[in-house]
């Protein structure tokens, strides 16, 4: 098993002392939620377009994995775009996976007996 930690638990923490303390540790991968003041890992310097090739060779370098919190943020977090859609499974579809999954129970059941 690998293991990760999320930078909410050290919001104050610059970029410079997350990469280092997660190798330390031997974390090995660091869930980015956001870096230093900047709560949006997106938005953080490391990940702007001048600097995400040093932050790349940085990682690799480290051996490190990244994962970004990819949940869709408010408007009061100086987000204005709208939420996306709600995909909806077409009712033909859904038919469809439930007749199977009856099907495989059924089928289940049988070899049991």
């Amino acid at each position: 098993m690998k293991t990760a930690f999320s930078t909410l638990g050290c919001p104050d923490w610059s970029w410079d002392e997350i990469v280092p303390m997660a190798k330390d540790l031997g974390f090995d991968g660091i869930e980015l939620r956001g870096v230093g003041s900047e709560l949006s890992a997106s938005r953080a310097a490391p990940f702007q377009p001048g600097a995400r090739a040093a932050t790349l060779a940085r990682l690799k370098a480290l051996g490190g994995k990244i994962g970004f919190d990819a949940t869709a943020k408010w408007e009061g977090e100086g987000y204005g775009r709208g939420w996306p859609e709600v995909n909806r499974i077409p009712a033909d579809v859904k038919a469809a996976v439930d007749a199977l999954k009856r099907f495989s129970a059924t089928d289940r059941d049988e070899r049991r007996h």
